[in-house]
């Protein structure tokens, strides 16, 4: 804000996350929505990177609609293409349940009340109780691990749940790859990469009706965040359904794949071009 009062050049606020998102409810940090609401203001254009996050924007902050476009984030297939090769190892325990017909639901995420993973959880619990032949994945970490676990062990699924803490790289990768569904529980996602990212290594996608993810991905089951017992349905649903399970699995990758990094530069460049041209106008 103050380069753009300095020089007067155009400002253009990226927007990938609100304080309404990161605090899971309408409170949040004061200081930080003044903060955010000062910025959209004097914006010139905002980029929003879904829809949900520009009806945020809208309707929380009051920002015309028309100030705000909305420019999706995508996956770069070519940075997968490392010499990554899966090792079982990684988590061969979860390896044998496979073989003995389990299905590994995983997420990756931040342990943060943002993400609904309490939710989760008790949908696990609640899909367990019908299906027995479940184990959940939950790498990351965050501030919420010792309630999650401690949730867990009262819910009596502690030796259905598995927690990695925080994972990169290599043990990162094999997460999506030992996974057959990926569950995106998020009570308010801006955009959500990390289905993308499952969606390329071939997992099924559950993701809430309030992750943005969603606006570009038509291939998955969707669910409200809260919504406990029909998660606990769609987990039921794709693994006792192969040819349930291998339709989404397919077709989603198959979408993923028609998205790419470069699109996304080239709509933002353009919308860089339009706010220079009427500065000079």
């Amino acid at each position: 804000m103050r380069a753009k009062e300095l020089t007067g050049a155009p400002l253009i606020v990226h927007v990938h996350a609100t304080e309404f998102d990161r605090s899971g409810s309408n409170g949040g940090n004061p200081l930080v929505h003044e903060i955010e609401y000062q910025g959209l203001m004097m914006a010139d254009r905002i980029i929003a990177v879904s829809q949900l996050t520009k009806d945020i924007i809208v309707d929380r902050y009051n920002i015309p609609a028309d100030k705000v476009e909305v420019v999706h984030n995508a996956v770069e297939l070519s940075d997968f293409n490392d010499g990554y090769a899966y090792d079982c190892r990684t988590y061969s325990y979860l390896e044998a349940l496979r073989e003995e017909g389990y299905t590994i639901v995983a997420t990756v995420t931040r342990l943060t009340v943002q993400k609904g993973l309490t939710h989760f959880i008790r949908a696990a619990a609640r899909a367990s109780e019908k299906y027995h032949r479940f184990a959940f994945l939950i790498a990351g970490d965050g501030d919420q691990r010792d309630e999650l676990v401690s949730l867990a062990a009262d819910l009596g699924i502690a030796d259905k749940l598995f927690f990695t803490g925080f994972v990169r790289g290599k043990q990162w990768r094999d997460t999506y790859s030992v996974a057959d569904i990926f569950v995106m529980s998020s009570v308010s996602e801006p955009f959500g990469i990390a289905a993308l990212e499952a969606a390329h290594h071939e997992n099924a996608l559950v993701i809430t009706k309030q992750s943005g993810v969603g606006e570009v991905l038509q291939s998955i089951l969707r669910y409200d965040f809260w919504d406990v017992d029909r998660l606990a349905d769609q987990m039921i649903g794709i693994a006792t359904s192969p040819a349930l399970a291998s339709s989404l699995k397919h077709d989603v990758k198959d979408e993923c794949s028609r998205l790419s990094w470069h699109d996304v530069a080239s709509r933002c460049l353009r919308i860089y071009q339009i706010a220079k041209a009427r500065m000079l106008s």
